[in-house]
């Protein structure tokens, strides 16, 4: 059984040097979280933290989005090769609409560099896991939500035409900014047969009307108008491919999942992440940043629990449960079951398809008494108070030209799926510890010292224990059943003169160990537990000698133990 070992914030009270809190953190490059950064001001981040962390942050470009913009990864990572170490691969801003991601991928970033070398936690951590950071997966969009009139749900998708209302023609029914004040808000139409009225709470908010009164407006959602006469308004706006319906596992047509693309993996924002991953095999964990709603969500996201082995599960709720630590106001979620099915997703895709521990948090939660739709009263007084209602649009009139009269008002697209800015801190700040915390858990190898016992004949009996000291193993129980765990392997390197009469693995430790068949110096295990260890034994014809052991995982490093037998 796994047990807890208490947050990964106790390093500091441990560590030595202990990290003093009284003393600000060495800042080299401002990232203040006050605000929501353009594309723009993303990438020149990025690149100011590499100009001035060049041993200790290196970007790559891994694609291009569909309208042409980079896609910018960066490497963090202390001594050592990022590769021969375990990583983290965190995202954000993956739908267009959920801008949040991004600021919560820079802040990850912020707490990376200006604390290494400062702060024992992070230093230990980066020497022993590197971070992969793609802050923007679906660029083109977000550079829409910046300057262009958006609703709080638009735009979602990547900028790939698509016909979403089936009428033979891509992209041509969106939304308009009528009033032309930089803002996409409601419609309304009075009507008395309507099914909208005044809420008794707050007049400016609508609520359902109950059947034994009469109505008073006639909702035709956001404002824009019938481009192509079919009867509906803004029914077939930009784009409309979700990129999380589009990686490989349990991919389903547009039909059966709504956004999936023609094929999995058809958008250049999804096919860069795949190649991305596939070509880092060293990735342990997976951090995807989304909105809203306050939830940990965990896989699968297109079917129950099933296949999930049981210790896979565990490891993920004590991932979460330590998480909670930091996000105690969020719902800890298995997403189908929990929340709603999902095909082709990326949890499920590095769940299912790579055996690496993955998470999606849905950041942030407006207040909500779910009356209304068009802003619920207790959103907008929370509103008033904390922002003075920016966000909200009064009711005003306008001549449409299709509609008649109309009013326009409600909220705007910073309503709802975002913080208001003065409150970003606190949501980055603690997924970010949410991150750090999960990183830290990623496999950890040790070698005890060697056991020799020297037998007759000039034999050396060799025994070696792996230790992992965190609580993900190697690999994951989904990484085994779906037969593509990458194997462990214990080296033993011999001085010249001597021969190597047998090897294998321990009885028990683990029952599946393997060992080759041609005699070579090294044991296959195909996992190192969570918590837990693994042991070989070598037989080493030969006299006394300077012998090295080598642990070779794409998980969970590559430590080396240098010994005397």
């Amino acid at each position: 059984m796994i047990l807890l070992t208490g947050v990964a914030l106790a390093a500091f009270v441990t560590s030595t040097p202990r990290w003093d809190p009284t003393v600000p953190l060495p800042r080299k490059v401002a990232l203040p979280m006050d605000h929501y950064y353009s594309l723009e001001e993303i990438h020149s981040s990025l690149e100011k933290l590499a100009r001035a962390y060049p041993d200790l942050v290196h970007l790559e470009t891994i694609g291009q989005s569909r309208g042409g913009h980079d896609l910018v990864v960066a490497t963090v990572s202390g001594q050592g090769e990022p590769a021969h170490k375990p990583a983290m691969y965190i995202d954000g801003n993956m739908h267009g609409n959920e801008i949040q991601g991004g600021e919560a991928c820079l802040h990850v970033l912020d707490r990376l560099t200006i604390g290494y070398g400062v702060d024992p936690f992070i230093t230990d951590l980066l020497d022993h896991c590197a971070f992969y950071i793609h802050p923007v997966v679906n660029p083109d969009s977000r550079v829409r939500f910046f300057e262009e009139a958006s609703t709080p749900h638009s735009p979602r998708w990547n900028g790939r035409p698509w016909d979403n209302d089936g009428d033979g023609q891509e992209d041509e029914d969106g939304p308009e900014d009528l009033d032309g004040d930089g803002r996409l808000v409601m419609m309304r139409i009075a009507d008395s047969d309507g099914g909208w009225v005044e809420s008794e709470k707050d007049a400016r908010v609508l609520r359902r009307r109950h059947p034994d009164e009469p109505g008073r407006w006639r909702m035709v959602y956001s404002e824009g108008i019938d481009n192509d006469g079919d009867g509906d308004i803004n029914e077939d706006p930009e784009g409309g491919i979700d990129l999380n319906r589009n990686f490989p596992t349990a991919w389903k047509p547009p039909h059966v999942q709504f956004g999936a693309g023609p094929y999995a993996l058809s958008e250049p924002e999804a096919l860069a992440i795949a190649q991305f991953l596939s070509a880092h095999s060293n990735v342990a964990a997976v951090q995807s940043f989304h909105n809203a709603g306050n939830m940990i969500l965990r896989p699968p996201a297109y079917r129950d629990d099933g296949e999930v082995p049981s210790a896979d599960q565990a490891v993920y709720d004590q991932l979460a449960a330590r998480g909670k630590s930091f996000l105690p106001d969020y719902s800890y979620l298995q997403t189908f079951e929990g929340l709603y099915a999902v095909h082709g997703g990326l949890l499920d895709w590095c769940y299912e398809g790579l055996g690496v521990f993955t998470f999606t948090n849905e950041l942030w939660r407006t207040p909500s008494d779910e009356e209304g739709w068009v802003g619920s009263a207790d959103v907008l007084a929370w509103l008033d108070v904390t922002t003075r209602a920016r966000e909200w649009v009064d009711w005003h009139p306008f001549e449409h030209p299709q509609l008649g009269p109309v009013e326009i008002g409600g909220l705007d697209q910073w309503a709802q799926r975002v913080p208001p800015p003065e409150l970003l801190f606190d949501l980055v700040s603690r997924n970010a510890l949410f991150c750090l915390d999960h990183a830290d858990q990623m496999p950890r190898l040790s070698i005890d010292d060697p056991r020799v016992k020297r037998e007759p004949g000039d034999v050396s009996r060799i025994r070696v224990r792996v230790r992992n000291s965190r609580m993900i193993p190697t690999n994951s129980g989904m990484a085994a059943l779906r037969g593509i765990a990458i194997p462990d392997t214990v080296f033993l390197e011999l001085p010249r003169g001597h021969q190597l009469i047998g090897a294998g693995a321990v009885s028990g430790l683990p029952p599946r160990a393997q060992v080759d068949v041609r005699q070579q110096p090294f044991v296959v295990f195909d996992a190192v537990p969570g918590l837990g260890a693994v042991e070989a034994e070598f037989l080493v014809l030969g006299p006394g000698g300077r012998g090295a052991l080598r642990v070779g995982s794409r998980r969970g490093g590559r430590p080396t133990k240098v010994f005397l037998f």
